[in-house]
């Protein structure tokens, strides 16, 4: 029988959201985490890296007093390696974690940062005002404050009478 080595928890598959057009991304995904587990190599550095070593930026999405923020985790992304363009409710990022630490001559014996060019595209759930839009990298933690533009909030209209 197999020994299990640096088992850790990790979220259901069920809980993640699913590759767009992929409905089986989640249980490859588990699948071979638990095949790489039962021969015994090493799974913590597993839990959220994202398939083959690419460089793909996971962020949250919420909504506060008629503002959007967006906070994405860019750790060892400078600020002039970051894009940000919002368009109506598309809101785009595009970052890139260029390779560092190891000359050109270096044998590399592990890589598990993943580094190269990312894009990720959301659709916002309301138009944005894109002249209101701030953004601030601190400690790798890009916080993105996406305004909603005019003509989506909420308005009394009044009623009148004759």
């Amino acid at each position: 029988m197999a020994t299990i080595r640096n088992a850790c928890v990790r979220t259901p598959s069920s809980a993640r959201s699913l590759v767009a057009g992929d409905p089986f991304a989640a249980l490859r995904s588990d699948v071979g985490w638990i095949l790489d587990a039962f021969r015994g190599a090493d799974t913590t550095s597993q839990l959220r890296r994202s398939p083959a070593g690419v460089f793909a930026p996971r962020l949250n999405v919420w909504e506060q007093n008629e503002t959007l923020y967006a906070e994405v985790e860019l750790p060892g992304v400078k600020q002039e390696d970051i894009e940000l363009s919002v368009q109506g409710r598309q809101f785009t990022l595009k970052a890139e974690r260029k390779m560092s630490g190891a000359a050109d001559d270096a044998s590399i014996h592990r890589r598990e940062v993943a580094f190269g060019e990312a894009q990720r595209s959301l659709q916002l759930p309301y138009d944005i005002d894109a002249d209101g839009v701030r953004a601030e990298l601190k400690n790798g933690v890009l916080t993105v404050t996406l305004p909603k533009a005019a003509s989506a909030k909420a308005r009394k209209i009044t009623v009148n009478a004759q």
